[in-house]
């Protein structure tokens, strides 16, 4: 190999050094903007559940939000911070007091959660942050996670967008920016514009170590559910009558099981191609946001060879995260649908530690078949039979589960105490 004349060396030498001085800053000054800002608009919201529903724990959890509408006070964040259960809720800005927050809507089926405080109560250099509501997001693009990983408070990860995927019919952004414990509910930042591209939500193999498959909820549809919010309108998702199968190839979303009144348009097997036009509508998610605060949806199918339109009407029920139950005798009992039961029947949330009924052998996921001689009925009966045997030991027959098929019902005695109401009893 030859050798450059040592004059050429040493200027291509002092160029090499200058490039790789002005990279990092170059990257620097390009990622401090948005970091920055993401310092004022971002906060931690620490959440205490004392009477669980479903598969959530009693206790005190930490996440992170961030703020969408700094004049109404609203933040946005995951339903698993905020909790479906409920709870009380406290945000933090950095360097701030906690500010008490309330729930304004929680959406367990994308995972989000708007929360709402006094605006008087933000800090005057706290400002709300653009969500990207039109671009979809593009493989490859410069991404940085913002929020509270392990409690080191208002940090910031950087990757990229390396991939779409659905999980549990859900469409996610996954971004080898490190996501952990902490950072969920935070925003996912778009590097090169400054925007919101995503709520950060999980890390794929939390619990094996793996590193850079971590998830994020589009922006789009905190867009959707904030926009119905400044209507006046009822966010919550809509019960379609359909259930869609996925397939690898192309992420077609193929029709499983339909129900009226759609029954009479799609058949199983059709192959959606766009929903309203939107071509992209090819996750169970995409669908359903589409149809929130909507009449009908222009849905357009694949069946063999041929291409099809149908308008289909959308259904008036609304699939509700928020549950109501009763707390009695330290325990809670609420919808069995919680737990995948029947939903027209009764089971026990959660029982506390040394509580009357832990004392009584009951737990977690029991149906409750009768109390007191009475089948139960509903939660407005069951109030009213428990409150007419307040401080009274009444013998309660559950039902428990040992696997999806088997089960066996025993009889055991409750010393019945105050009766509370606790949910969404609207």
């Amino acid at each position: 190999m030859r050798h450059a004349h040592p004059r050429i060396a040493a200027a291509l030498g002092c160029i090499l050094a200058a490039m790789a001085a002005a990279a990092p800053a170059a990257a620097q000054d390009g990622t401090r903007a948005p970091i920055e800002a993401a310092m004022r608009y971002t906060v931690k919201v620490s959440t205490i559940v004392d009477h669980p529903f479903g598969y959530e724990e009693k206790g005190r959890h930490s996440g992170a939000g961030f703020v969408v509408d700094r004049a109404r006070g609203w933040i946005v964040t995951n339903a698993h911070v905020a909790s479906a259960s409920p709870s009380r809720i406290r945000v933090n800005f950095r360097n701030g007091e906690p500010i008490a927050a309330r729930k304004l809507h929680v959406d367990a089926l994308v995972d989000l959660a708007v929360l709402a405080i006094p605006p008087a109560s933000m800090p005057e250099a706290a400002t709300a942050a653009e969500l990207d509501c039109a671009q979809e997001a593009t493989l490859g693009q410069a991404a940085i996670a913002f929020g509270h990983p392990w409690s080191l408070d208002f940090t910031a990860t950087r990757g990229i967008v390396s991939s779409i995927r659905s999980t549990l019919g859900v469409e996610k952004l996954q971004t080898d920016a490190a996501v952990n414990s902490g950072n969920s509910g935070g925003p996912l930042i778009a590097e090169a514009t400054g925007r919101v591209i995503g709520v950060n939500f999980a890390r794929v193999g939390a619990r094996s170590g793996t590193e850079g498959l971590n998830l994020a909820v589009p922006a789009r549809y905190a867009c959707t559910i904030l926009a119905l919010l400044r209507e006046g309108r009822d966010p919550s998702p809509p019960a379609l009558p359909v259930a869609f199968a996925e397939t690898s190839r192309d992420r077609e979303l193929v029709v499983g099981s339909v129900d009226a009144p759609w029954a009479g348009s799609l058949r199983i097997g059709d192959r959606i191609l766009s929903v309203n036009g939107d071509a992209a509508a090819r996750y169970a998610s995409r669908m359903v946001d589409i149809a929130r605060g909507a009449p009908s949806l222009r849905v357009s199918v694949r069946r063999g060879e041929e291409t099809r339109e149908f308008d289909l009407p959308v259904p008036p029920e609304r699939i509700r995260a928020t549950p109501r139950g009763l707390a009695v005798s330290g325990m809670v009992v609420g919808p069995a649908s919680e737990f995948g039961m029947p939903a027209d029947r009764l089971a026990i949330q959660h029982v506390d530690d040394a509580s009357a009924a832990d004392d009584a052998e009951l737990r977690d996921r029991d149906e409750l078949v009768a109390v007191a001689g009475e089948a139960v009925s509903g939660l407005e009966a069951l109030r009213a039979l428990l409150e007419a045997r307040r401080d009274q030991a009444v013998e309660v027959i559950v039902r428990r589960r040992t696997s999806r098929h088997e089960s066996y019902m025993r009889v055991l005695r409750l010393e019945v105490g105050e009766v509370e109401q606790v949910g969404d009893w609207r």
